[in-house]
């Protein structure tokens, strides 16, 4: 099932970024203020997608599938609802960072239809201390 992250599924989030090395030392993670949704199996979140709306496109900074759960779906069933609720909101294209450690993210983008952008990495640069 694929819905709306809830307060309660924080703790759950954060496992599955740690598992994936995907969060960002000194970054509040209990704080969710844009469009996320989960996957979730029996009663366990198993993987997050996030997008920062904006025009003419979208960000997609957070998007990571429990490990035990990679191949079986999740990730194409969160990328489906993701990309349903952006086009109703009016996006036209999405950017997403997938990090040099990620294959299989980097793998299911490609398969979906992404095209590399050719454009640098990404970085963050942290406003406070």
């Amino acid at each position: 099932m694929i819905r709306p992250m809830r307060p309660e599924d924080v703790e759950a989030v954060v496992a599955i970024l740690q598992e994936n090395k995907q969060m960002v030392d000194g970054v509040d993670y209990t704080q969710w203020s844009h469009p996320t949704l989960v996957a979730v199996h029996d009663g366990q979140v198993v993987g997050i997608i996030q997008a920062l709306l904006g025009t003419p496109y979208a960000v997609m900074p957070e998007f990571s599938v429990a490990r035990a759960f990679h191949g079986k779906q999740y990730g194409v069933r969160l990328l489906e609802h993701m990309e349903t609720a952006l086009r109703l909101a009016g996006i036209a294209a999405y950017a997403a960072y997938v990090s040099d450690t990620n294959d299989h993210a980097a793998d299911l983008f490609e398969r979906w239809g992404g095209t590399p952008t050719g454009h640098g990495r990404g970085y963050i640069r942290r406003l406070t201390q």
